[in-house]
């Protein structure tokens, strides 16, 4: 039982961490369209 709590706590982790990259490439290809908009 507690090798399963240890495994889930590693996973959600590395989902966090995942999740944590994803949104920041999501943020940064949206500042770069922004940009590329904004410009003359």
């Amino acid at each position: 039982m507690f090798q399963i709590v240890v495994t889930l706590c590693v996973f959600d982790r590395r989902l966090n961490i995942l999740l944590r990259i994803l949104y920041i490439m999501a943020v940064g290809v949206n500042l770069k369209e922004d940009m590329l908009h904004k410009m003359p």
